[in-house]
């Protein structure tokens, strides 16, 4: 896209994680207990927040129309 910045890799890695540390602590996870977490820790709670997200949306969906 003409204007638009390209970012280099190192910028997208720092942009996922505080993104990720955001959503983290947006599920109302205090950072004393983020911060202690490991990766994998974080990318599992992460994709099972997202799936109970997705499964909501397609309830929704579902009985929208009832």
């Amino acid at each position: 896209m003409k204007g638009i910045k390209q970012l280099n890799g190192s910028e997208i890695m720092a942009f996922n994680y505080w993104m990720t540390l955001k959503r983290v602590l947006a599920m109302g996870i205090p950072w004393d207990v983020v911060d202690k977490m490991s990766e994998e820790t974080i990318v599992l709670l992460v994709a099972f927040e997202e799936a109970l997200e997705t499964r909501e949306q397609e309830d929704y969906a579902a009985n929208k129309f009832l």
